[in-house]
């Protein structure tokens, strides 16, 4: 049986889209980047990164991680670590208060000059009056924020946010500020 032209025009055409399609199948592939690759870090942790791009956590529970504790210069931090949607956003520690002005100098010794500083007078439950400092450092992808008392005096606290959350967090906090403003 012959086969006609257009048969052979075909067959080329066959041909030719598949030899184009092994061509490329058989080209090498630049390998996709790990997401925390150039993801900000902060004591070897990748902000914005996977859990499972983390050193290793001591346990985890829902959204919220732990790890061994940290001794910064004598300063024994306790971590977490929260997550959202699978990505860690936010660090927390806390740490004994009377070491507060040696890990204010250890962070500066890191990252410099604070970007600011902000001393409150508050009262605690017991009428209690002292001085709230927060050392705060501010950069393009994370915030560090180093507070000498939590919601006590024994204790103060180191909080480490991924950037664009700490953004869209107080977005949202605002959003919601003029939404209660209104309902009044």
């Amino acid at each position: 049986m012959p086969i006609d032209e257009e048969e052979v025009a075909s067959m080329r055409i066959i041909f030719l889209l598949a030899f184009a399609v092994l061509a490329t199948a058989q080209t090498p592939k630049k390998a996709p980047t790990p997401t925390g690759t150039n993801q900000p870090k902060f004591r070897g942790f990748v902000l914005n990164g996977k859990p499972e791009e983390q050193p290793d956590f001591t346990s985890c529970r829902e959204q919220t991680c732990y790890a061994e504790a940290w001794d910064l210069d004598g300063a024994r931090v306790s971590p977490r670590f929260y997550f959202v949607e699978e990505r860690l956003m936010q660090i927390n520690g806390i740490f004994v208060s009377e070491r507060f002005e040696g890990l204010k100098s250890i962070l500066i010794t890191k990252y410099g000059r604070p970007s600011g500083i902000e001393n409150t007078n508050v009262q605690n439950g017991l009428g209690a009056k002292f001085v709230q400092q927060t050392v705060r450092w501010t950069g393009t992808s994370l915030s560090i924020y180093l507070r000498r008392y939590t919601d006590s005096r024994e204790m103060g606290e180191l909080e480490v946010l991924y950037k664009p959350y700490e953004d869209r967090k107080a977005l949202e906090a605002a959003k919601n500020r003029r939404a209660a403003v209104k309902s009044l």
